[in-house]
């Protein structure tokens, strides 16, 4: 069985000029590649070559005009599902539709630099269930998350992008456990409050246009590593066993 090693898992930068990076223990992954692109064009060329090798997109983010993109190489007695890539101007309801329809799951989604990016991988064990709903403000997201907690759906993406709040839920077996805030400052307090109640950030999101960050927190079983850094982290990045790195370093 493969063992759990350090991994890089969200580099996001928010609009007050913070870097926000985790790692956590994760399994199967042999290494990491990651991209930092000046261009203000997707690197397509880049990311498709990677997802033919095959490695698993896990994170697309822009900050500092740079597009940040982890690719996870896995162990070989690992099963890599094949994915999908989106990325562009229009809203990806039917992309993600057609996901589903064909037993896909949404992996990753997110909007930076004016566009969707998305990600979507085919299920490998049971389906997935999830849903997607679309919001104008931040109360009628919280009332949705009440709701889903409810139903034992856990939160699984939470992004703001053109004017709108996104949210995608899985169905959980039990209680999801998760906790939700809404912040204009960067909300150290109640993540430390999280992280003791043994729950970390899986969900970070930015309203650029309000500025304030909305964050998920769930359970991890392996934990979480959490920095914010003014500048790009790379040299928290750098000394993570195996990771390969390419284009902007600082």
């Amino acid at each position: 069985m493969s063992a759990s090693k350090t991994r890089v898992t969200r580099l996001f930068k928010g609009g007050d000029g913070r870097w926000v990076y985790t790692a956590e223990n994760v399994k199967g992954v042999q290494s990491q590649s990651i991209l930092r692109e000046e261009e203000n064009e997707f690197p397509h060329e880049r990311v498709k070559k990677w997802m033919s090798d095959p490695k698993l997109i896990t994170w697309i983010s822009w900050g500092d005009k740079t597009w940040v993109i982890i690719a996870n190489r896995m162990d070989h007695d690992v099963k890599v599902p094949k994915q999908e890539l989106y990325v562009g101007n229009e809203f990806p309801e039917r992309q993600i539709q057609g996901a589903w329809r064909s037993n896909y799951r949404v992996s990753f989604i997110n909007y930076c630099n004016n566009k969707w990016v998305l990600v979507t991988e085919e299920n490998i064990t049971a389906a997935v269930g999830q849903t997607l709903s679309t919001f104008d403000d931040i109360e009628q997201v919280k009332g949705e998350i009440r709701n889903l907690w409810d139903k034992n759906k856990a939160v699984q993406f939470l992004v703001h992008g053109e004017g709108k709040w996104l949210v995608i839920s899985q169905q959980m077996d039990g209680v999801p456990g998760q906790a939700f805030t809404a912040n204009s400052d960067w909300p150290m307090d109640k993540i430390s409050q999280y992280f003791k109640s043994q729950k970390y950030l899986t969900c970070i999101a930015y309203h650029f246009q309000e500025e304030f960050w909305a964050i998920v927190a769930s359970p991890l079983p392996g934990g979480q590593s959490l920095a914010t850094t003014e500048q790009f982290p790379y040299e928290k990045i750098k000394s993570i066993e195996n990771i390969y790195f390419y284009g902007l370093r600082e």
